[in-house]
C-alpha cells in the first residue's frame, strides 16, 4: 500500500481518540500523548478488498487499524483477522534501521481507516520522544 494521506489532521485526532478508548494498545497513554501520536501519523482510508500488504513487499511503514477489518493470508490460507487497534509492521519496531519484508498478504474485509507512519518518520519520532514510541 502506498501512503497517500486522505484524511485531514482533525480526522487523525478523531481516529486516535477512538483507538485510545477502544484498543488496549493505547489505553496506558495520556490524552496529550495520544494527540502527539496523531500529529505524527497519517490516516488513510481503505475500501473492502484493498490489499494493505503483499507477501514479500518491503515493510516501509508501521500502521494501526483505526477502524475496519482485514484478513491475514499466506498462500490463500486464512491465518487470522485484524480489526480496530491491531497493528501491521510491528516487527519493525524492534529494528527501525533494518527494513524487512511482509510475511503475509493482508486485505481489507470492510471499509476503514489505518493510521500509518513511515519507518523513517518513526525513527525521528523515537529520537525526539523515546518515551512515546
Amino acid at each position: 500500500m502506498k501512503l497517500k494521506t486522505d484524511i485531514a489532521s482533525e480526522g487523525a485526532q478523531a481516529a486516535f481518540e477512538t483507538m485510545w478508548h477502544n484498543s488496549p494498545l493505547l489505553q496506558e497513554f495520556r490524552r496529550q500523548q495520544v494527540q502527539e501520536l496523531a500529529d505524527s501519523f497519517k490516516v488513510i482510508s481503505f475500501d473492502s478488498g484493498v490489499p494493505l500488504t503483499k507477501h514479500d513487499e518491503p515493510i516501509e511503514w508501521f500502521g494501526i487499524i483505526a477502524e475496519g477489518k482485514a484478513v491475514v493470508r499466506r498462500d490463500d490460507v486464512v491465518l487470522g483477522r485484524l480489526e480496530t487497534g491491531d497493528v501491521i509492521g510491528y516487527m519493525e519496531l524492534s529494528g527501525v534501521d533494518k527494513v524487512g519484508k511482509h510475511e503475509f498478504d493482508i486485505n481489507a474485509l470492510t471499509r476503514g481507516y489505518i493510521a500509518v507512519i513511515t519507518l523513517t518518520d518513526l525513527k525521528v519520532l523515537r529520537a525526539k520522544r523515546p518515551a512515546l514510541v
